[in-house]
């Protein structure tokens, strides 16, 4: 049986001299599917499960990423409102370092990933032209040379939060690095979003799952790519997370066409 296709969002990178590239990353069934994509997050749920705290909860987070992306030295959480940002959650001070730098400048990868709602991934912060007095700066100060940046999408009104990785090596984070970042910053998404709504995370997670269009809605993926359960509802994530749609919507789109697309 031909499998609908699942299509993960094209890369947006600047090299030296400002040089972008585009590609985008497609895979027809489950087995082409990232292995490490697949276990990155397979314990997650449960490692989640006996912290009850946002707090907590943001940090097992960070602590995750730096796991999953291995070349990243260091990893945090920022959140805030435009020219008030804040590290809610970081693996170390390192990272906090780099965030002060950000938050003194109102610049860097970080701060435009929440500003600017998009993917930002570094190839070398000491020659990036996008952020020529950040760049030097936090390279020169704290060792960091890389970043990749993926905005959360909250499902609140108000503050604007990212996910963010840190690197001692110049163009440490790939294709497969991005993945993953984006799929970390959906879980983000469910912790603050259910923090400013009063809810836990596991509560507002079975909530969603419950709703009839989006069970409809993994019941597809799973049977035409060959997912369990909490691997399609991963991918509905990702998909409003890119989109910065509702999960709902994402699910009628499934519904009705059988796929689902992540575009560049």
């Amino acid at each position: 049986m031909h499998s609908a296709p699942i299509t993960f969002p094209g890369l947006r990178r600047s090299r030296c001299g400002g040089r972008r590239q585009e590609r985008t990353l497609v895979f027809q069934t489950a087995d082409n599917l990232p292995v490490r994509l697949v276990q990155a997050f397979a314990d997650l749920g449960s490692d989640l499960a006996p912290h009850r705290g946002t707090d907590a909860a943001l940090n097992v987070i960070t602590r995750r990423a730096v796991r999953a992306v291995p070349r990243a030295d260091c990893a945090a959480i920022s959140k805030g409102l435009l020219g008030a940002f804040t590290t809610v959650a970081a693996t170390d001070d390192l990272a906090l370092r780099v965030d002060d730098i950000q938050y003194q400048l109102n610049s860097g990868p970080c701060v435009d990933a929440m500003v600017k709602d998009d993917i930002f991934r570094t190839a070398d912060l000491t020659c990036d032209s996008r952020w020529p007095e950040f760049g030097p700066r936090a390279a020169a100060d704290t060792g960091v040379r890389s970043m990749l940046c993926v905005r959360i999408v909250l499902e609140v009104e108000g503050p604007v939060a990212a996910i963010n990785m840190y690197s001692g090596q110049p163009d440490a984070f790939d294709d497969s690095d991005q993945l993953v970042s984006t799929l970390l910053a959906t879980h983000s998404a469910v912790a603050l979003t259910s923090a400013r709504r009063g809810h836990e995370n596991e509560g507002l997670r079975r909530a969603l799952a419950t709703n009839r269009d989006i069970g409809a809605a993994i019941g597809i993926l799973m049977n035409a790519n060959k997912l369990d359960r909490d691997q399609a509802f991963d991918l509905l994530r990702i998909s409003s997370q890119q989109n910065n749609r509702k999960l709902v919507e994402i699910a009628h789109l499934v519904i009705e066409t059988g796929e689902l697309d992540l575009p560049s």
